[in-house]
């Protein structure tokens, strides 16, 4: 058996109900439906036995259950191949298992992160499909979620996943790329007012946070190397009085957070050097499970990034309410 049957086999995994084989091919072409305009050639059974290494009965049993549902009407048309002539979408959603699709976001706490919860609510919303978006504090908790099938995908930050997904192997990937900004505003150094960061000896780090960490060591990795520097460990929320108190010089501060923090002491805000161009890993990006068969077709339909896009910066703006 080859590594996609493999992954097919124990996926998708209902949330709801035990499932058997029948089943699992049953979920399999009720989304190939799905997905399908009406009037299109479907695979054949052949195919189907195929793809997922199972027997011809298994597969005739999974057509004959979708269409005795009248979740789907399919024409046959002898050598020409059976065509999907009309569909029941309720029943075939059903049948899918995609009758309520969850995903998972960072803790909304900037109008950025709202507008990105909101964009992506709004798009399921015009699409006409049931969702709920579930809020996790950490890229990582998300995924973790994600390969338990508690989601069917995650947002993070494009940091974040680059990091991720090489630890996943072939279990996770990037599904989609929002645009530029989509996560957050962009970066800031931070130091004591009057003190400038190529002055810095002691940079706050946090190895907790990978957007921080990766960001941190982009700017000062140079210096620290060159031993002008030093990196002090410590969690980011705590940095702003860190940085007064002397114990650090400098620290990375993403640009909407800061404006949140409370009762920050006053401190210099300085441009990220222009040459480093981190403006990629501003991006969010769509994380989806490799083993949950056809998801990313689905959502590649649903969150198109230009759309996000405008929505994402109606809310910032103030034009269009957040939906949270």
């Amino acid at each position: 058996m080859d590594d996609n049957k493999k992954q097919f086999i124990g996926q998708p995994q209902s949330r709801f109900r035990k499932i058997n084989m029948v089943d699992l091919v049953t979920i399999a072409i009720a989304r190939e439906a799905i997905l399908l305009d009406l009037g299109e050639r479907m695979r054949t059974v052949d195919d189907y036995v195929d793809m997922f290494d199972v027997s011809r009965g298994t597969v005739q049993k999974a057509l004959t259950r979708l269409e005795e549902s009248g979740a789907i009407t399919v024409e046959k048309r002898g050598v020409l191949g059976s065509y999907l002539t009309d569909r029941h979408i309720e029943i075939l959603w059903h049948e899918a298992e995609w009758d309520q699709l969850t995903g998972a976001g960072a803790i909304p706490r900037t109008r950025r992160q709202e507008a990105l919860a909101s964009s992506v609510y709004a798009a399921f919303e015009d699409a006409g499909i049931p969702f709920s978006l579930a809020y996790l504090q950490g890229a990582l908790r998300r995924v973790k979620g994600l390969l338990t099938n508690q989601y069917d995908f995650v947002l993070s930050s494009k940091s974040a996943a680059n990091l991720i997904v090489p630890e996943y192997e072939d279990r996770v990937k990037i599904a989609i790329e929002l645009e530029p900004y989509s996560y957050l505003s962009g970066y800031t150094t931070i130091t004591r007012i009057g003190d400038h960061p190529k002055n810095a000896k002691r940079i706050g780090v946090d190895a907790n946070s990978p957007d921080h960490a990766i960001v941190t060591k982009r700017i000062f990795d140079e210096t620290v190397a060159r031993g002008e520097a030093e990196y002090v460990e410590l969690k980011y929320t705590k940095m702003p009085t860190a940085t007064e108190a002397g114990f650090i010089d400098a620290f990375v501060f993403n640009r909407d957070v800061m404006d949140y923090v409370q009762n920050a002491p006053p401190l210099d805000l300085h441009d990220i050097p222009f040459e480093l161009d981190l403006i990629d890993l501003t991006r969010a990006v769509v994380m989806t499970s490799a083993n949950n068969y056809r998801i990313d077709d689905l959502l590649r339909g649903i969150l198109n990034p230009e759309r996000l896009s405008v929505i994402q910066q109606e809310v910032y703006d103030g034009t269009r309410f957040p939906i949270l």
